[in-house]
């Protein structure tokens, strides 16, 4: 049943939601559109492996990456702006402290340590398995040695920039208002909806020269679709997780880590490429198969209230 928000509420909100993607795509846009037209390469996780191959190539290639990495920050600004809006320099704190709250019981580690490892090798492995799987621009000698760097890099930029925000701020609020299937589908629509400029900019990059611009526009539209349907299946197993644990670190592991094991692995190539978005749905429903639909992704742990962040599950 829906909770009706009050106008202080609705205006935080909505803060955030402005906040989080306007300070995400003004740091996106023009620094990727400037490397583009340079040939450059940014630091993404698809382009992780070219740009330690290729290295920077000046000090204007270095300053480009720099602004293109703090706009995964947008998020969590906007949390922090939302929050101090809304319950002053209380909430910002709270939601500091347990975002750095370490607390949780091992096994949800291996959980997220797990799944995220199935997410990035289950279609990897079935695309060698079918001559689907790319070239290696790295030997994996170079890639072992470089992972660690990169998954702190993660944990430091999309984690910590953005799970604050997604998972600490908006998640408690959405299921605070409606059912966690809704919730996850709103938020799912949300989080891709913030990646559409990116994903968007980058799928024309890819449109060979003379195609149509009806060609261009539907294999941007394709692409928006493919992945927000990913990024909702994947939001399924979020939900999952914070919901049993209540905690924003846990969230910033796990999303460092999905980021960071698919660059061990070559680019999965052809029809078969459509695994990786497809994927998380197949988690997705392993796991209501196992836990059940009442544990799956289950009701949240603990209270939600804004300004009253309870200490995660610790057994």
């Amino acid at each position: 049943m829906e909770r009706k928000q009050t106008l202080k509420e609705r205006q935080a909100l909505l803060l955030y939601l402005i906040v989080a993607n306007v300070w995400t795509w003004v740091l996106w846009i023009p620094p990727l559109l400037s490397a583009i037209r340079q040939g450059l390469v940014l630091p993404s996780p698809n382009n992780y492996a070219r740009l330690a191959a290729e290295g920077f190539s000046g000090g204007q290639h270095v300053i480009l990456a720099v602004i293109f990495s703090f706009a995964v920050y947008g998020p969590l600004i906007g949390a922090c702006l939302a929050l101090a809006y809304e319950h002053g320099s209380k909430g910002v704190r709270e939601l500091l402290a347990n975002t750095f709250d370490t607390r949780v019981a091992p096994k949800w580690y291996l959980a997220a340590l797990a799944i995220a490892s199935a997410i990035a090798f289950v279609p990897a492995i079935l695309a060698w398995l079918t001559g689907g799987l790319g070239q290696p621009i790295l030997d994996f000698g170079r890639l072992a040695l470089l992972f660690l760097p990169i998954l702190v890099l993660q944990l430091l930029t999309s984690g910590l920039g953005e799970e604050p925000g997604w998972r600490g701020y908006l998640l408690p609020r959405l299921q605070k208002r409606f059912d966690t299937g809704r919730t996850i589908w709103l938020l799912g629509f949300i989080w891709a909806v913030w990646h559409y400029p990116l994903t968007a900019i980058y799928i024309l990059q890819g449109v060979p020269d003379g195609v149509p611009a009806i060609g261009a526009f539907i294999a941007v539209l394709i692409g928006l679709i493919s992945q927000t349907i990913g990024v909702i299946g994947v939001t399924y197993i979020y939900v999952w997780l914070f919901n049993r644990t209540a905690s924003i670190f846990l969230m910033i592991i796990f999303h460092a880590l999905t980021n960071t094991l698919p660059f061990l692995i070559p680019a999965i190539q052809g029809p078969l490429a459509l695994l990786v978005g497809i994927f998380p749905w197949v988690m997705v429903l392993a796991l209501r198969l196992v836990l059940g639909k009442k544990e799956f992704p289950g009701q949240p742990t603990t209270s939600l209230r804004p300004s009253d962040l309870q200490k995660p599950e610790s057994a």
